[in-house]
C-alpha cells in the first residue's frame, strides 16, 4: 500500500513490514518472493516503531535518515589480561547467515508494548555491559566469562531469534569447553564468540565441532584480537 511518498510492503513468509521507492516481489530481509501491500494496521505499527527509533536515537523521524554519532570508551587492560584473552578467546563460523534485520524493529516494540521480560533484559543488558568492563580491567577473565554467558540468556529473553536449532547445537557440543558464550552482534554474520577454559585450546574446540558436524562449515574462525 502507498504511504506518501514509499510503498510499505509486508512479507507473508517473514512477517517483515518496510518501504520501497518502488513495488517489489522479494523480500529483503528473507528473500522470498511473498511480499504483499501492507495493511492498514501493519503501515500504522510500522509508523509507530519507526517514530519511536528516531525519538531513542535523537531525531527527527519526519526527515529522511536517522543521524547518530557514534560514542566509543576505551578500556585499559594489563599485557597479562590481553594475553590471557589471546589464549581463551575463540571464533565461530556457524555457516549460516542469520537475518537480523528487523531485530531492532522487534526490540522497539517490545519496549513500545511494555513487555516485562524485554523491559527488565534491556535493562539488565546495560548493567551487565558495566561489569564485563570492570571485569575486564581488573584482569578477572573467568568473571568476564560468566557475564558474557549471562549477557546471551538476557539476549535470549528480548528476542527469541537470537537463538535457532544450530546455535544452540554448536553450544551444547562444546559446552565443556568453554566458560562464556555469546552470538556477535545480532547474529546476522553468522559468528559466535567464546572464551574458553583455562587449559582448553582453540584445537580442542576445532577437533570437538569437525567431530559433530563433519564436513559443514562450522569451524573455528582464524583471527585474533587487535589491540592497536
Amino acid at each position: 500500500m502507498e504511504d506518501g511518498t514509499e510503498n510499505i510492503f509486508t512479507c507473508d513468509a517473514c512477517r517483515y513490514t518496510f518501504a520501497a521507492n518502488k513495488n517489489t516481489e522479494q523480500c529483503p530481509d528473507c528473500g522470498k518472493f511473498a511480499v504483499r501491500g501492507a495493511s492498514a494496521e501493519e503501515i500504522e505499527n510500522y509508523r509507530k516503531i519507526q517514530i519511536e527509533i528516531a525519538h531513542t536515537l535523537g531525531s527527527d523521524p519526519m526527515k529522511s535518515g536517522l543521524q547518530q554519532r557514534l560514542q566509543v570508551a576505551h578500556i585499559e587492560l594489563s599485557p597479562q589480561t590481553k594475553k590471557e584473552l589471546d589464549e581463551r578467546f575463540v571464533l565461530i563460523y556457524t555457516g549460516q547467515r542469520r537475518l537480523a534485520r528487523n531485530l531492532l524493529r522487534d526490540v522497539v516494540g517490545r519496549y513500545v508494548g511494555n513487555e516485562p521480560d524485554s523491559l527488565f533484559a534491556l535493562e539488565e543488558i546495560q548493567k551487565t555491559a558495566a561489569l564485563m568492563r570492570f571485569e575486564l580491567e581488573r584482569g578477572n577473565v573467568d568473571g568476564f566469562a560468566k557475564l558474557l554467558d549471562y549477557h546471551w540468556e538476557l539476549s535470549k529473553k528480548i528476542d527469541a531469534g537470537s537463538s535457532n536449532t544450530l546455535i544452540e547445537q554448536i553450544f551444547s557440543s562444546i559446552e565443556e569447553l568453554v566458560d562464556g558464550k555469546l552470538v556477535c552482534g545480532a547474529g546476522g554474520g553468522g559468528f559466535l564468540q567464546v572464551i574458553l577454559k583455562k587449559g582448553v585450546t582453540r584445537q580442542m574446540v576445532e577437533e570437538r565441532l569437525k567431530e559433530v558436524f563433519m564436513d559443514s562449515l562450522v569451524g573455528v574462525a582464524d583471527c585474533k584480537p587487535v589491540w592497536e
